[in-house]
């Protein structure tokens, strides 16, 4: 504990009607007598590799059978991690994305299907669910799941789709940044930035690159 939970290691955000002169004051009275931790080293990207897929079946009282991939991904601040973020809108971000008009509208297979990448500090994990109809196999939902991501792999977006994505992320970014408060509000954005790109306004060059 003393090893990482030190205040050299910790990121403190002050959001909202406050002064500097204020917050450094209170910051300095609460956490000022805190003796620092050993220094901390910070980690570079380091994406695990699976030579083999992992499958793994749990069953449980539900309704629906529900499948759950998952793969490694990039860092937080990366050109990567922004270009797998509209990738995956533009597959599962909603009701008009490919894997959504495939699996729920055309084929009937599931009932709602998800795909989001979650990038941390030194790697991420990209996850895709799809709840299954009644008497559809999981297998039938992967088949169906794989022949969208190779057509992608193949083709590509196309531009419409990649303009509608990126409107619809900037939209909610700035939709986030309304509010003080919460993951998306201006503490969460300037807390994000500063633990995995290491500045407070790492989240303006990750918005471009998103947009690019």
């Amino acid at each position: 504990f003393e090893t990482w939970y030190g205040p050299n290691n910790a990121v403190i955000v002050i959001a909202g009607d406050v002064s500097s002169e204020d917050a450094f004051a209170k910051a300095e009275k609460y956490f000022g007598d805190i003796p620092p931790g050993p220094a901390a080293t910070r980690l570079e990207e380091w994406i695990p590799e699976h030579a083999t897929p992992r499958r793994q079946q749990l069953q449980d009282r539900v309704a629906q059978a529900r499948l759950y991939m998952a793969w490694t991904g990039p860092r937080w601040g990366t050109r990567d991690a922004h270009q797998l973020e509209l990738a995956a809108a533009v597959l599962a971000g909603d009701k008009n994305s490919r894997l959504y008009q495939r699996l729920v509208y055309k084929d009937q297979l599931a009932s709602d299907v998800e795909f989001g990448p979650l990038a941390l500090e030194i790697a991420g994990i990209t996850y895709l669910q799809a709840s299954a109809q009644p008497g559809v196999s999981l297998a039938k939902i992967e088949s169906a799941i794989e022949e969208e991501l190779e057509r992608f792999r193949r083709e590509g977006p196309t531009a419409r789709e990649l303009e509608r994505v990126k409107t619809q992320q900037r939209a909610g970014f700035l939709r986030g940044i309304e509010k003080v408060g919460g993951f998306s509000g201006k503490s969460g954005v300037l807390a994000e930035s500063m633990v995995y790109g290491g500045r407070p306004d790492a989240w303006k060059q990750a918005l471009a690159d998103g947009q690019a």
